[in-house]
């Protein structure tokens, strides 16, 4: 039987060659699954560096903030109108010579305002304002290079023990400042609450960079690839379309074509006229 050959194929039907019954669901191109990945990696990518960004604001807002002094209560430190890097923190952690920001009720002329001054004693203190402008702690004259000019001497002293829980603060422009000297506050003495304490301030060297670019950077990116996606979404569709309508174009013609020459039906699922 070696010399017998195989027996023909059976030959296609002519609408058979050219129509297509799943055009929706032909393969994509080389050139469509490329610019589907990087459409993709550019939507994951701006979305992770957006999340960065977020979470550096968040920290960064939550540890600090930035205002500004008004009046020359703090000259020289902090003229009228300069920015203040302030660290939030409680009443409890302030220091000895902290310039402290804090919205006593006991001082407010408006609900809600805050004020900048040093806290030069706390609780249990015993402090001393001598007639020569000198202030004592627990019967140590402090040094105070940070003042603007030596306190002008007072026509009196004054004695107190700082309450706990409370702290005594003055100006840096001691002979221009409307502090706890001038001030009665909620208890009579001039001191104000630690809870009162929103932060201290510090040195903006010190403060960590608050990255700011990451966030705009990784928004850009996400609605880049948002829109990529998108588009390449629309095109896609647009072939596909076009695809269908080819299809159906050359399966219309191929039918008629069959049926003048042959009469027979519309081509069922194994050939013209099936059943």
């Amino acid at each position: 039987m070696g010399g017998e050959q195989g027996r023909p194929g059976a030959e296609p039907f002519a609408w058979q060659r050219t129509w297509q019954p799943y055009p929706a669901r032909l393969a994509r191109s080389g050139g469509s699954r490329l610019m589907l990945a990087l459409w993709l990696g550019v939507l994951g990518g701006g979305i992770v560096v957006a999340a960065v960004g977020f979470a550096y604001a968040v920290r960064f807002t939550a540890r600090y903030e930035q205002v500004r002094a008004t009046g020359v209560t703090m000259r020289p430190t902090y003229p009228d109108g300069a920015t203040v890097m302030i660290r939030r923190t409680g009443g409890s952690a302030v220091r000895d010579g902290d310039v402290v920001l804090f919205a006593d009720a006991g001082w407010a002329q408006e609900p809600g305002t805050t004020h900048l001054l040093r806290a030069v004693a706390r609780g249990g203190d015993r402090l001393e304002l001598r007639a020569d402008g000198a202030v004592v702690v627990n019967g140590e004259r402090l040094r105070e290079p940070y003042l603007l000019a030596p306190p002008l001497p007072r026509d009196r002293t004054s004695q107190l023990t700082v309450p706990e829980g409370r702290l005594y603060v003055l100006g840096d422009n001691r002979n221009d400042s409307l502090d706890s000297r001038y001030r009665p506050g909620d208890t009579g003495d001039g001191t104000i609450a630690a809870s009162t304490v929103k932060g201290v301030a510090v040195d903006p060297a010190a403060v960590p960079p608050r990255h700011r670019a990451p966030l705009p950077i990784g928004l850009a990116l996400t609605l880049a690839g948002g829109a990529g996606l998108t588009t390449n979404a629309v095109r896609a569709k647009r072939h596909r379309a076009r695809l269908t309508a080819q299809a159906a174009a050359a399966g219309a013609g191929a039918a008629a074509g069959v049926d003048a020459g042959t009469g027979a039906g519309a081509p069922g699922p194994y050939g013209p006229g099936s059943r």
